[in-house]
């Protein structure tokens, strides 16, 4: 039982320290972040196109289990949805936002963290 309480309290202060880490990150460090996560579910050369709900609905999540609060959004954008996260401070962190680029909006990179543009209903 013993290692148990161990394990528990060990558990605690990594969670402690990945919300320590998240809260303290900057912009770039954060981009870098859900660019990874994002590989992970694409791939390295794999499209968004319309992954935007597979990708920002477990990326909410895990951001949540970690104390960062955001929305899931969805907006129509023309003939199409998209779904991308609204963070507490008003920002869009949108991991699929290159994949409107074609269409004639404003190129985003990948992964965009900023204010909203117009896939975001801006």
């Amino acid at each position: 039982m013993a290692c148990s309480g161990l394990l528990t309290g060990l558990i605690r202060n990594i969670r402690l320290l990945v919300i320590y880490i998240l809260c303290n990150m900057k912009d770039k460090d954060i981009i870098k972040f859900v660019e990874a996560f994002r590989n992970g579910i694409l791939g390295d050369n794999k499209s968004s196109w319309a992954w935007c709900f597979a990708i920002s609905s477990p990326l909410q999540l895990l951001l949540s289990i970690h104390g960062v609060e955001s929305e899931l959004k969805e907006i129509d954008v023309g003939e199409y949805n998209h779904i991308f996260l609204r963070l507490k401070d008003g920002r869009v962190l949108d991991p699929t936002a290159d994949q409107f680029n074609w269409c004639g909006y404003k190129k985003l990179p990948p992964v965009y963290l900023g204010k909203p543009v117009k896939i975001h209903g801006a």
